[in-house]
């Protein structure tokens, strides 16, 4: 048995669900699938969020939201393996057919092709520092797997970011995109949160990082005073192993 099987299990079919962006709605009546049924390896790019109007090969247009779990293509993305939100199902959708592409927190108009390249390399937040994006998305999962979003929450993933950067030597540019992007277009999802608990122990300074990440965690639970029961139990559990990690690798 793994050492995260039973925090897996505990969280198992949680996800950070985005808000339909201003004036839209989804409409998935002619969807007709593409629906994704064989095993595949997620990527970088996982935890992605967005709203899009689809057309497929049939004329037929769908809106709907998704989160991106895998970006396929021959020397440049071309089609995206996605958890579509409103049928709760794994789809795939080529690019070039998204007609429109939305960030579900502030309305904005994203160009399809550019941003999934930028994500196929740089993830989902923007950076290419791996480490930082694992580490956003768990604090987003965290404050965000209930439904709810808490603007004391927001400061304490900022607050993460700003001593991460700070202790690892991150530089500036790097820090700034993270900011930017952590609160809009990440829909992570269990195995999200998960992928990061592995990151952190395979990091040559897990002592280092697993405390910072249980710190923040910790900072993330109490911003909103708010904390539902399965909520706390994971993250106990969470935090049970953060504090393993840090005392078995200092």
């Amino acid at each position: 048995m793994g050492q995260f099987d039973n925090l897996a299990h505990m969280v198992t079919g949680l996800s950070v669900q985005p808000p339909l962006p201003p004036n839209r709605g989804a409409d998935v009546a002619a969807d007709r699938g593409d629906v994704v049924t064989g095993a595949f390896v997620r990527d970088f790019s996982s935890g992605f969020g967005a709203f899009i109007r689809y057309v497929d090969a049939e004329g037929q247009e769908t809106a709907r939201r998704i989160s991106c779990k895998r970006i396929e293509g021959d020397g440049g993305p071309e089609l995206v393996k996605a958890f579509c939100f409103e049928r709760r199902q794994l789809r795939s959708f080529r690019i070039a057919r998204i007609v429109e592409m939305i960030c579900p927190e502030t309305g904005e108009i994203l160009d399809p092709a550019e941003t999934f390249r930028t994500i196929w390399t740089d993830g989902p937040i923007g950076c290419s520092d791996r480490t930082l994006t694992r580490l956003c998305q768990m604090m987003i999962f965290m404050a965000r797997c209930d439904g709810d979003v808490h603007p004391l929450e927001e400061e304490a993933i900022d607050d993460l970011l700003c001593r991460y950067a700070l202790r690892f030597d991150l530089n500036d540019h790097h820090l700034e995109l993270a900011r930017a992007n952590a609160a809009k277009g990440q829909a992570p999802d269990d195995r999200d949160f998960i992928a990061g608990l592995e990151a952190i122990a395979g990091h040559p300074r897990a002592a280092q990082l697993a405390r910072l990440v249980a710190e923040g965690l910790s900072s993330v639970a109490a911003a909103d005073g708010v904390q539902h029961e399965r909520e706390f139990h994971w993250g106990l559990e969470a935090q049970g192993i953060l504090k393993a990690l840090a005392k078995s690798r200092g």
